[in-house]
């Protein structure tokens, strides 16, 4: 045996001692480079955004499915910023209108500008929102008479002469965009874990971190924060208290393009808003915010009060939802902790995500120097609505697939097809809550007693499971509890 020469075991040694073997070996063997906590609408968001760059990312979510802090069927307002007081939110949502364009155009998701109006009982808050636009310039935002206002709506009251007309506002629906990131995240590469809880977060080394779930134990050199839970930081010393807002809304089957002419959001003197705008599927959506609970027969004289009278059975449905209007917090705890935290309990979400996404992503490569992934695609696999089809298109989806002229809903006008593409979908849908969401269906006059059962018969067999098995939304929620006999239909 040759002894090797004493120069070159110097150098060996020397080699040797700038390795660490420890880290490479960790380094090799996380099982992801980012871990994002929560599945909802912040959550897909900041996936999609990661799913750019050559990273090993993973959602963890504890409920059935994705987006399920996005309202079912509510259609959200998307402010000019003139109504929002604190000047750091507004400067979050400056340009949202532009980017959000871009986002629907490539995301295929439901989002449209429409102009609206701002009335006020009393002259104290229209110089204050009037305030607002001044000092930050806000296009589009100018202050109008009732004569005006009355070619937008024939509801204006005298009594309220200080108005103000918005130019550049919209609406768009949450669940539409969450869905819609969601599926882009998966298509590009993110692992979702649905139906996990997050029991602990635990910084191992100075670049791993150690998420623990009811189910498994996950490593990782960041973790992004998006939905709150007190184990997540182990106290709530970092967490804002939100200011939880009762948000009553009712859903009339009354055509907003017929019968009102433009959004409006009425300013009382007692503090509260009442808004009535369009749903994505052409209906009318009214909200209350306000901190006194209303009952039916005082929420319809409020909604009358702003589009007219219309008969009880116009009224699909009644919630009581949240408000919140926090500010957004993004908190880095990355030389700390190893984590991001997102704080963002606020209704105007949809609009602070482009730049709180931005914001978040950024923090992120800047700590792994990442490249951008040259197979990424931003782009949501086409999708369509029956209802909103013409003629022509109706046959042509018909003579594709002959399950687009089987209507299963005809309050809301959903196909079997519209269905079936639901369940097929990336992250597609599970349950029968999951269908309602993707599709709007069962948000009729009829409440779903009609089509539940069909939508039921239709999960069963593209799932392949029995009927009983179905759920409604989550693992405890089976919709049958047992048959009596086998039938061939249920």
């Amino acid at each position: 045996m040759v002894e090797p020469k004493e120069e070159y075991l110097t150098c060996f040694n020397k080699l040797m001692e700038n390795i660490n073997f420890e880290d490479d070996l960790r380094g090799k063997n996380m099982d992801y480079d980012v871990v994002i906590l929560g599945g909802g609408l912040a959550g897909c968001s900041v996936a999609a955004a990661l799913a750019r760059f050559n990273l090993n990312i993973a959602v963890i979510e504890r409920n059935f499915d994705i987006a399920e802090d996005a309202a079912q069927f509510i259609t959200t307002y998307v402010t000019d910023g003139a109504d929002i007081i604190e000047d750091d939110t507004y400067e979050l949502l400056k340009g949202a209108h532009e980017v959000i364009s871009d986002l629907a155009d490539r995301g295929n998701f439901y989002y449209k500008q429409e102009p609206s109006l701002s009335i006020f009982e009393s002259k104290k808050g229209f110089d204050e929102m009037l305030e607002r636009i001044q000092r930050r310039q806000i296009k589009g935002a100018r202050p109008i008479d009732v004569k005006e206002a009355l070619k937008y709506s024939p509801h204006i009251k005298d009594e309220y002469p200080w108005i103000i007309f918005h130019e550049n506002t919209g609406i768009i629906s949450p669940y539409d965009v969450a869905t819609s990131l969601g599926e882009i995240s998966s298509e590009n590469g993110v692992r979702f874990r649905m139906e996990e809880e997050v029991m602990a977060i635990e910084r191992i080394a100075h670049d791993e971190v150690r998420v623990t779930t009811d189910k498994s134990k996950y490593t990782c050199r960041v973790v992004v924060i998006t939905a709150f839970n007190d184990l997540y930081l182990g106290s709530g010393e970092y967490r804002r208290a939100a200011r939880d807002i009762p948000l009553q809304t009712m859903l009339l089957e009354k055509k907003f393009d017929q019968d009102i002419k433009m959004m409006m959001n009425l300013h009382h003197k007692e503090g509260y808003v009442s808004s009535v705008m369009p749903t994505f599927n052409g209906e009318t959506l009214a909200a209350i915010e306000t901190a006194k609970i209303m009952d039916y027969k005082e929420v319809k004289k409020e909604v009358e009060s702003m589009i007219g009278p219309f008969p009880a059975e116009r009224v699909d449905l009644l919630t009581i939802t949240s408000y919140y209007d926090d500010p957004v917090v993004v908190s880095d705890f990355l030389e700390e902790k190893g984590y991001i935290n997102l704080e963002i309990k606020n209704h105007h979400l949809p609009a602070l995500l482009p730049k709180v996404t931005e914001m978040v992503t950024d923090l992120v490569v800047k700590n792994f120097q990442a490249g951008e992934n040259p197979d990424f695609v931003f782009k949501r696999r086409d999708y369509f609505r029956f209802r909103d089809l013409s003629d022509k298109e109706r046959n042509q989806a018909i003579a594709f697939d002959s399950r687009f002229g089987h209507m299963i809903c005809t309050c809301s006008e959903v196909t079997e097809g519209e269905i079936v593409n639901a369940i097929r979908r990336p992250m597609g849908a599970r349950s029968i809550e999951g269908v309602k969401r993707r599709t709007g269906i069962s948000f009729g006059s009829c409440q779903g007693s009609y089509c539940l059962n069909r939508i039921l018969k239709i999960l069963a067999k593209e799932l392949d499971k029995k009927p009983e098995d179905i759920l409604n939304d989550s693992k405890e929620s089976r919709i049958l509890a047992a048959r009596i006999k086998e039938f061939d239909t249920i």
